[in-house]
């Protein structure tokens, strides 16, 4: 029983692993034509904009939520909060962004590829 916390370990390297896995196939499979290649382009430029925007607003607020924060647990000597609480706060706010930015990028990396594919042509890679 004391090494249960082993499989939230173990479930998340094989969800990571399964994800890699799912991205190279993904990533595999042909853009399309120049034109669809171009417009891929123009999207990933657009959210890669939108995300440096949302992440640059969000830092603020995060920064003001953070700071409050040390100042509950430290100021009270961890009587209102645990001391933990802040750094527990900022890792996963920090693995939200992370999984937002890898969502992104793999999401516009896919748009084209099913468009390709929707077109059915030329014929996806033999597996």
């Amino acid at each position: 029983m004391e090494q249960l916390y082993l499989v939230g370990f173990l479930g998340a390297a094989a969800a990571i692993l399964f994800a890699w896995v799912q991205s190279r196939r993904v990533l595999s499979y042909s853009e399309g034509s120049e034109a669809m290649r171009k417009i891929a382009a123009a999207i990933r430029s657009g959210a890669d904009a939108y995300l440096k925007h949302q992440y640059a607003t969000v830092a603020k607020v995060f920064l003001v939520v953070f700071v409050l924060l040390l100042l509950m647990a430290f100021g009270t000597g961890g009587e209102m909060l645990s001391r933990f609480t802040p750094f527990a706060f900022l890792t996963g706010g920090v693995w939200s962004m992370l999984s937002g930015l890898v969502g992104m990028k793999i999401a516009t990396s896919a748009n084209a590829r099913t468009a390709q594919a929707a077109c059915g042509w030329p014929s996806p890679p033999a597996r």
